[in-house]
């Protein structure tokens, strides 16, 4: 415990939030495949969850320190195999995207710090997985076997996401006899760069010895404006490049975060360093494709870590509410705190159903999943953040005392809304998206048999990422509507069939204000109807995924441990957000400013919809709150 809880009294109180025995997760529980039991993960969940790791990790935390110490100890119990196989191929069968998004679900459920520091290594090691040569695969591997971690270094203080900004250099040269740096034309033979410039804000900038740099290497006049750069002509100036930290390149200083006190936000100043061409993954000139597709895979990355932090927080709500007592009963028995625990187990449940569908899609599909890994991003980090808020008005007070652990969750369940694209820029992408299905009408969609298309995602065992990457798919997409039609006509709990009424309304009103010249001008309408549209998105993940007879259906594995409360809470998960979509359907079509008579028939019709999703749910909510109190 930190130092301030000095009365024994206290130091009871804020001990009783930590869990001796957390039990399984909602991302265990729902896993469609066995690789959270991999014996790797539950050996790094014990050493975790021993009393003195934790209290050093606290303690850590409290300093805002980097926690070295614990990183050792989940070294030496095999942390390393998840990111590369050992000689030989051995243990590539860790080394995929499942078991990476449970280490990131599992660690973020105790430290954020923690969590980030080493899922940072999934996001560098991607650009590797993705252009490496078998050679330069074979050097990083080694570096990764032996314990380094990794850091990609992309954003740069002055221009933040907007990489076709950056100024950090990377000169073509070569070497004269006296080993001297000298430049060289592009036209001409290189055998080195010189390195110039800042990155920083970098998670590992300091303490991590692998580096993976998105540097310029032409066009370096630093004096066009940002608004007057040409993405398809800029896009060709940057080169994605592997290191190996050497003492030219200097560390700039950590920055104080708010979220993720102990982690290693920094800099570095790359200082004239020189580097053999051998440095360069992919082709020269194409370090923006590297990137792209680098941060394609790890927004799913994202998604995982944001189910951590609210698996956490779901826990601790619980388990206080169990304890605390008021008028002689536990507090989960009254009214108004059982609300907040059914809403935070069921945001807990789509989260972890939202970055599991993820996780599958891209194990199955690789950077063809482009459309649902910022579906998931930015879904995954909206919802966290909510379901962490319901928790906060379960404990109160403690809540908001950073001598309690809860504090925790509330201060880092922050971060992941930024992580690897900002909420605006995703929804932005996702609005082309909606657009393009919006104007199909349902053209060349009405046939598709979007459930095989989904079992055989689920099928597909755990495959290395570094080898599914090599598969050529093209874009995986499938049409919402014809998908939530046939997921209705499943068996289950969930009223999934009212949604294909909610997406085709929402549908509708994209081409009403498409036709009207609304959805052009204000882009608030976009991001708003982008936002409808992930939520239905997260919504087919929970019925996927959350849903026993729809699970069952689909042919994934029945729920671990099961449940009394897993059926009626998905009728009410869906019943409840899908009620958030129809208002937000609504809402849309007024601010569009769309003819009184479309507006008028499109509410008359989000009535019938909302009607639908409310049936039977008085019963339901209450079935839950009563299965809540028995667990």
């Amino acid at each position: 415990m930190q130092d301030t809880a000095t009365s024994p009294h206290r130091e009871r109180d804020a001990e009783r939030l930590f869990l001796a025995d957390r039990g399984l997760s909602a991302w265990q529980r729902l896993c469609p495949n066995d690789a959270w039991r991999d014996a790797v993960l539950l050996g790094l969940e014990e050493y975790l969850d021993t009393p003195e790791v934790r209290e050093a990790i606290w303690e850590l935390e409290g300093r805002e320190a980097y926690p070295r110490a614990p990183l050792d100890g989940m070294r030496d119990r095999g942390l390393m195999t998840i990111f590369a196989p050992e000689e030989g191929g051995v243990g590539a069968a860790r080394v995929t995207a499942y078991h990476q998004c449970a280490l990131n679900a599992s660690n973020a459920r105790r430290n954020t710090s923690l969590a980030v520091t080493i899922s940072v290594n999934s996001l560098a090691l991607l650009a590797a997985y993705v252009a490496a040569t078998p050679e330069q695969f074979e050097r990083i591997n080694a570096r990764v076997q032996g314990g380094a971690f990794s850091s990609l270094l992309l954003s740069e203080l002055s221009h933040g996401s907007n990489l076709l900004a950056n100024r950090c250099r990377a000169e073509r040269g070569t070497l004269d006899e006296a080993g001297e740096w000298i430049p060289v034309a592009d036209d001409e033979p290189c055998t080195h760069y010189r390195l110039s410039g800042e990155k920083d804000l970098i998670n590992g900038a300091n303490e991590h010895d692998l580096l993976f740099p998105f540097l310029r290497t032409r066009n370096f006049d630093g004096s066009q404006d940002p608004a007057e750069i040409k993405p398809l002509e800029a896009r060709a100036d940057f080169s994605m490049f592997w290191l190996e930290r050497t003492p030219e390149i200097a560390p700039l200083p950590r920055w104080k975060t708010l979220p993720a006190q102990g982690a290693d936000i920094s800099g570095l100043d790359f200082n004239g360093a020189v580097v053999s061409a051998d440095r360069v993954l992919g082709r020269e000139h194409g370090g923006m494709k590297v990137a792209q597709k680098t941060l394609i895979l790890s927004r799913g990355g994202v998604a995982s870590l944001a189910a951590g932090c609210l698996n956490g927080a779901r826990d601790m709500a619980a388990a206080y509410a169990a304890r605390r007592a008021i008028y002689g009963q536990p507090i989960h028995t009254l009214g108004a705190i059982a609300d907040h625990l059914l809403r935070i187990e069921a945001l807990d449940r789509l989260v972890s159903a939202i970055s599991l569908r993820t996780a599958a899609l891209m194990n199955a599909y690789g950077i063809a999943v482009s459309h649902y890994t910022a579906v998931a991003k930015v879904l995954a980090s909206g919802l966290a953040e909510e379901g962490v808020t319901e928790g906060k008005k379960v404990l109160g007070a403690r809540a908001l005392l950073r001598d309690f652990p809860y504090a925790r969750y509330m201060q880092d369940v922050v971060l992941y809304a930024v992580f690897d694209g900002t909420t605006h820029l995703m929804y932005q992408e996702l609005s082309h998206r909606l657009a393009q299905e919006a104007r199909r009408e349902g053209r060349g969609a009405a046939t598709e048999d979007t459930l095989e298309r989904m079992r055989a995602v689920y099928a597909k065992p755990a495959t290395p990422v570094y080898e599914s990457l090599k598969e050529k798919h093209p874009r995986f997409l499938l049409p919402l509507e014809r998908h939530l039609e046939l997921l209705g006509g499943l068996p289950g709990e969930a009223p999934v069939a009212a949604l294909s009424g909610v997406c085709r309304l929402l549908f509708a009103c994209v081409r009403a204000c498409d036709a009207n010249g609304a959805w052009k001008a204000e882009q608030h309408l976009r991001l708003r109807a982008a936002e409808l549209y992930a939520t239905l998105e997260g919504l087919v993940a929970y019925a996927e995924l959350a849903d026993p007879p729809r699970r069952a259906a689909l042919g994934v594995s029945p729920i671990a441990e099961a449940r009394a409360l897993d059926a009626p809470l998905a009728s009410f998960t869906v019943s409840w957000i899908g009620r958030r979509v129809v208002a937000g359907v609504r809402e849309l079509a007024l601010d569009a400013g769309l003819p009184a008579d479309w507006a008028a028939a499109c509410a008359a019709s989000l009535s019938e919809v909302e009607g639908q999703l409310a049936a039977g749910q008085v019963a339901v909510r209450q079935a839950c709150r009563e299965a809540l109190v028995e667990a």
